[in-house]
């Protein structure tokens, strides 16, 4: 399966879902450990893969356990930079509920993952910015976000998007 990302006109775009899995008044992050922000499970989408199916795909890559994949809940468009490079990515986030008990998570990835009270949730540094928003305003309706990075904003600015 091949990734929808490429580099175009020196921004990386990529095309990702992500999990708002919770559990127990609980939400799961995960972070690479080199880094000190965390985010929500997820990953790339594939050529001619539906976004369901991504986040599917990329639960089970991910970790061991049973969950019940929900409705979207929000799309974005995040303009961010990473490891100075200009990124922009659009996706879609879907409501997961945690079937297994949370203690039974086995990661299978590189990632380290952690179960986080919903009251706890401002103590941690999560990208992108909105999702702490997102995670503790519950899913009674579809949002779209568009985000930009204080950064992001004056380089997207100067080539007329905003």
């Amino acid at each position: 399966m091949t990734d929808i990302t490429f580099d175009l006109s020196g921004i990386v775009v990529n095309l990702r879902v992500g999990a708002l899995v919770q559990s127990e008044g609980n939400v799961l992050i995960c972070r690479i450990p080199s880094e000190e922000w965390w985010y929500v499970p997820g990953g790339r989408i594939a050529v001619g893969e539906p976004s369901i199916d991504a986040i599917s795909r990329e639960l089970s890559e991910e970790f061991e356990g049973e969950w019940a994949i929900g409705s979207l809940v929000a799309s974005s468009e995040n303009f961010f930079t990473l490891d100075s490079r200009r990124c922009q990515e659009i996706c879609f986030y879907y409501a997961v509920e945690w079937l297994s008990d949370p203690k039974a998570l086995t990661p299978l990835s590189h990632e380290e993952f952690k179960w986080v009270a919903m009251g706890d949730i401002g103590k941690y540094t999560i990208k992108p910015d909105f999702i702490q928003s997102l995670l503790t305003a519950g899913h009674k309706t579809m949002q779209h976000i568009i985000h930009q990075d204080a950064e992001q904003g004056a380089q997207l600015d100067a080539f007329g998007a905003s």
